[in-house]
């Protein structure tokens, strides 16, 4: 399903080495423009945290002429290093980034564009929506990558994650009051437009380090679900 509006390289490293790739992800050090961020004062001078990526202050996040393009995803799944989850009936109802207790967790997501393939993807956002729950202590970095393997929602869990290409830090969570959390896959939707054979959608990435992490609704009983927003020309 999709709503349209007018506007005026494979992982084969063991999944070990995903929560190794998240840490070294979320240095402290200044990060360059378009790289994620945690809050304000972690870009470099000029450059401010806006949706998570350091950009400049003035720079527009869209043309003002953009066609924007919101999609749920045809099969999603969640899972976990160190606890439940799954796809199809196994899909929870909600799921957290960064919750110690939970390990690495992986949202497993297939989308079915419905534009034109001349069209030009300018931006692509994975938006997921915050519930109330125990705020998180810490900040969390999403990694997002593209889902190579085969894979299928009903039977998904740790063990049967499928091969990713190599993942790289898109967004951030913070603590703060729940707000959508977004996630830059602007790369990601531009390869998912050419329609690659190998392609089969796109991986989140989370590595547990706070004892609440942030609590994600998954549209089951509550909240909208994660939903790509992709701005067209």
């Amino acid at each position: 399903m999709s709503l349209v509006y007018r506007l005026v390289p494979v992982i084969a490293r063991p999944l070990a080495l995903f929560a190794l790739s998240i840490g070294l992800a979320s240095c402290a050090a200044p990060i360059a423009e378009g790289g994620a961020c945690r809050e304000a004062g972690s870009c470099e001078v000029g450059k401010s945290c806006i949706m998570g990526l350091c950009r400049p202050p003035d720079a527009p996040l869209t043309p003002v002429d953009a066609q924007r393009v919101v999609l749920a995803p045809s099969e999603i799944a969640v899972v976990s290093a160190l606890s439940s989850g799954g796809g199809g009936d196994e899909l929870p109802d909600t799921f957290a980034l960064g919750r110690s207790s939970d390990g690495t967790v992986i949202v497993l997501m297939r989308f079915a564009p419905s534009w034109n393939e001349s069209a030009e993807v300018l931006r692509a956002m994975l938006v997921l929506d915050t519930i109330e729950g125990p705020p998180a202590l810490l900040p969390a970095t999403i990694e997002a990558a593209r889902i190579s393997g085969p894979w299928l929602a009903a039977t998904a869990s740790w063990g049967r994650t499928p091969k990713l290409d190599v993942p790289f830090a898109a967004g951030s969570v913070v603590p703060r009051p729940p707000i959508p959390v977004r996630v830059d896959v602007t790369q990601l939707v531009r390869d998912l437009a050419r329609k690659k054979q190998d392609d089969q959608g796109i991986a989140l990435l989370a590595h547990g380090d706070d004892v609440n992490g942030t609590a994600i609704a998954l549209g089951v009983s509550r909240g909208g679900g994660p939903r790509l927003e992709v701005y067209l020309r």
